[in-house]
């Protein structure tokens, strides 16, 4: 179900004051023979709490408000789709979801749709042919931290909304984009680290779609097969801030995005270029940046009226900057 942003701050208003919190904890399997009778018998305050075993559903929180679903103690549970998502918050506000390792084979990992202040925490995704966890209909607020992500087509993927954070996850092995936005999304992403795919992929062009003011920050990514952080020319003032890029197959960090912001990041290794900045790219500010044995360039220049400060560049295959066109500013660079 498809609900306007309205509709969806009306209904998280109406869910957030559902009333006091009961505190109830409903046990899995000791009281609630599966972890849907639980979620079902959930009301504000509740914690369903599931001890160690694999068990085998799709669950569903729909129209709930004020609900945690943990793993007891250190307990390993793991949640195994049958035809997926493995779980689907729906129309939902203030819900946590934590310690849960979810399985695949299936499409989704988490799939959170017209719900507000979603929080996944410290959760395991493996094996799913779409996304590990994908928000979608005009969400606010939700929240993905310290997850682990593996061998999914994508790890996270912002698909609507807006104020989301991606903070301290690791993404391993996805076959496509590891964070990827659209639809007008604003979100942060902060401290994570990826290994062997993609950051942060920034699209949109069909419909008018569009991204802007988002946050890459302080994350590590290693051995990207494209880029490690690449934003379109459909995006627009886009941050990318004390990030690590090593070994990207193609660029570092390519940015395509006008009046975005590259502050002091380091890409070392790329195939290509260490920072590439594209056609469409203007008026932005590149300042601190380190870029150094990169198969090409170290920083390569193609769009116009952008501002290049205290930024350095060596030992690079081919120039540390080439930059063609001669209408960008520079001052206290090392190239």
């Amino acid at each position: 179900m498809r609900l306007s942003l309205s509709a969806t701050l009306a209904s998280f208003l109406v869910l957030s004051l559902a009333g006091p919190a009961s505190g109830a904890k409903l046990r899995v399997p000791k009281a609630y023979g599966t972890i849907q009778a639980a979620l079902d018998a959930a009301g504000f305050g509740d914690v369903v709490e599931v001890s160690k075993g694999t068990y085998s559903e799709d669950l569903t929180i729909t129209q709930k408000s004020g609900v945690t679903l943990r793993a007891r103690g250190k307990d390993k549970v793991i949640v195994k789709a049958v035809v997926g998502p493995a779980l689907a918050i729906e129309m939902s506000a203030e819900i946590l979801v934590k310690r849960i390792r979810f399985r695949g084979g299936v499409s989704l990992g988490v799939l959170i749709e017209s719900s507000n202040a979603v929080s996944i925490r410290n959760c395991r995704f493996k094996e799913f042919s779409d996304a590990g966890v994908r928000v979608d209909d005009t969400s606010l607020t939700c929240l993905i931290e310290g997850c682990k992500i593996a061998g999914t087509k994508w790890g996270v993927h912002l698909r609507e909304g807006m104020f989301h954070t991606v903070r301290g996850c690791t993404f391993e092995s996805t076959t496509d984009w590891a964070v990827i936005l659209g639809s007008g999304v604003v979100a942060n992403l902060t401290n994570c680290f990826v290994a062997d795919n993609e950051m942060i992929g920034c699209y949109g062009g069909v419909g008018g779609f569009k991204v802007s003011q988002c946050e890459v920050v302080g994350n590590r990514v290693v051995g990207s097969e494209l880029y490690g952080v690449f934003a379109r020319d459909d995006c627009s003032a886009i941050t990318v801030r004390d990030c690590v890029v090593k070994n990207a197959g193609h660029s570092g960090i390519l940015m395509q995005a006008p009046s975005s912001t590259i502050h002091d990041n380091r890409s070392k290794g790329a195939l290509w270029a260490g920072i590439r900045i594209d056609h469409a790219c203007l008026a932005s500010s590149i300042v601190g940046n380190k870029s150094k044995k990169n198969g090409q360039h170290g920083f390569a220049v193609y769009g116009t009226l952008n501002v290049f400060t205290g930024n350095h560049a060596s030992q690079n295959g081919g120039l540390n900057l080439f930059d063609p066109t001669g209408q960008n500013s520079y001052s206290g660079n090392d190239f």
